[in-house]
């Protein structure tokens, strides 16, 4: 167990520090510098590294693959190629590091490799600060991961657990590709230019209880093939749209906070998801949107305060809108275009226009409150078709 200290190890042709076999031993206080690798870690090694400085080598800053269970800590990895390769069957753990200025990806993660990455700062690498591929399942808590293309990203067939992360100033905070399985839980994700949490191809994600601010953009996006279920997450500041299921996508929009958004919620495509229990307040043009062929079901969603309209349904969507609560929009619900499905059971009180059935819409309106809006309760115009049975509407302005 040999013990490395106060060492400067520099300009070797191969690795600064290399462990293979069974050897452990200890890293610290030591400088390595310009070697191909820096720290070469295999087999089943098994070296602490702490409180190093691991700079301008020409390959990886550190490398650990096979089935190592090393621990770095509290070291600097700065300015290399890549910052940390994980590869193999390897479980190190991975803490309280600054991985900072790597030309490429700041951590990343492949094979069947199986790290736990917390606490760490990573900042100002290249176009991704993690990237996870592979079949690896690393857990990754705590990590504030600044300014990148993307955050952190997971593709193939990788299954990251990624929570409870501060995740700043990227394009898209985290992505979710290929055939990756994700959990995406309570990390707080802000100043993400394009999307701070994306799901894309034939990725699964469940993704619960973040907190995202500053999405000009989208704040949380499934397209594709993917499935989510996306549950309990705050998206809050102006932007453009707040959750949007578009493609095929499919899975679950539950008891989501969604606010100050031009659109809360958009469904599009052939998606279908499940839209239960959500609070959408004070959208600029729309709450809760189905477009296009899209279906699927909305449920016991509050929609308030909206610009335009509370929920719209356009194109030839044929949703299933049922128990939902919609007060003081501009117009409460919407069916336009060719618009089918069916909304029974609404609440639709307190808006500026209750109902509005235009286009060729031909949805069935069945069961709903309607009442105290000021202008008007029901408006048919065009050659909507729709059937209209069992509402009580009251109180409404001039126009029942």
């Amino acid at each position: 167990s040999p013990q490395i200290s106060g060492a400067t190890i520099s300009n070797n042709g191969s690795c600064g520090v290399c462990y293979t076999g069974t050897s452990s031993g200890t890293v610290t206080n030591s400088t390595l510098d310009g070697n191909v690798v820096g720290v070469q870690i295999g087999d089943d090694a098994k070296p602490n590294v702490l409180d190093a400085v691991i700079t301008n080598n020409t390959s990886t800053g550190i490398s650990i693959d096979g089935r190592s269970t090393a621990s770095i800590a509290t070291t600097l990895i700065d300015a290399n190629p890549v910052g940390v390769q994980v590869g193999g069957e390897a479980a190190p753990v991975l803490n309280d590091n600054t991985v900072t200025n790597s030309d490429g990806a700041g951590v990343v993660m492949i094979d069947t490799s199986a790290p736990r990455v917390i606490s760490n700062l990573i900042e100002y690498n290249g176009e991704v600060g993690i990237q996870i591929g592979g079949s690896s399942s690393p857990v990754v808590e705590s990590n504030t991961i600044s300014h990148h293309g993307v955050g952190v990203l997971a593709a193939q067939t990788a299954a990251p657990t990624l929570s409870s992360n501060g995740i700043a100033h990227h394009d898209i905070g985290i992505q979710i590709g290929g055939d990756a399985q994700a959990e995406v839980t309570e990390n707080t994700i802000w100043v993400s230019s394009v999307a701070a949490i994306s799901l894309t191809e034939s990725a699964l994600g469940i993704v619960r209880d973040n907190s995202i601010a500053d999405a000009p953009e989208v704040g949380i996006q499934a397209v594709g093939n993917s499935s989510a279920e996306i549950t309990g997450n705050t998206i809050e500041s102006a932007g453009s749209i707040g959750i949007s299921l578009i493609g095929n996508a499919s899975g679950t929009v539950a008891t989501n906070q969604v606010s100050d958004r031009r659109i809360g919620v958009q469904v599009g495509g052939s998606a279908a998801p499940d839209i239960t229990g959500n609070t959408v307040v004070r959208s600029v043009e729309v709450g809760i949107t189905f477009a296009d062929a899209s279906s699927g079901r909305a449920t016991d969603n509050e929609v308030s305060g909206t610009g335009a309209v509370g929920v719209l349904v356009g194109g030839t969507a044929t949703p299933d809108l049922q128990q939902n609560k919609l007060t003081g929009n501009a117009v409460g619900m919407v069916f336009t275009a060719d618009a089918r499905g069916a909304a029974s059971f609404n609440t639709v009180e307190f808006n500026s226009v209750g109902v509005q059935l235009v286009g060729q819409s031909a949805p069935f309106v069945d069961g709903n409150r309607i009442a105290d809006n000021v202008d008007a309760g029901v408006v048919f115009a065009g050659a909507s078709s729709a059937r209209f049975e069992r509402n009580t509407v009251l109180r409404n302005g001039e126009v029942a």
